[in-house]
C-alpha cells in the first residue's frame, strides 16, 4: 500500500478552510463598497459637479482668448497686405 503525504488525507479540511478563508474576504470587500456607496458618493458628485462648472468657466474663457488672439493676427496679416 503506498503511503500518501499529510495533506493529501487532511485536503478536504484544507479546501474548506481556504473556502471559507475567500468567503470572508468576499464578504469583508461585500461591506467595504456598500460603506463607500453610502457614505462617500454624493461628496464625489458634488465634488464633480463644481469641476464641471470650473470647466465650462474655463472653456469659455478659452475660446474668448483664442477669439481675441486669431482676430488680432488675421487683423495684423491683413494690414500688412494693404498697406
Amino acid at each position: 500500500m503506498t503511503k500518501y503525504p499529510d495533506w493529501f488525507e487532511n485536503y478536504d479540511s484544507l479546501t474548506s478552510s481556504q473556502l471559507r478563508t475567500i468567503n470572508d474576504s468576499i464578504c469583508s470587500l461585500r461591506e467595504e463598497v456598500k460603506n463607500l456607496k453610502e457614505n462617500h458618493f454624493y461628496h464625489l458628485n458634488n465634488k464633480l459637479t463644481e469641476m464641471e462648472t470650473n470647466q465650462k468657466w474655463l472653456m469659455k474663457t478659452y475660446w474668448i482668448i483664442v477669439t481675441a488672439t486669431c482676430g488680432s493676427v488675421i487683423a495684423s496679416v491683413l494690414t500688412l497686405i494693404f498697406k
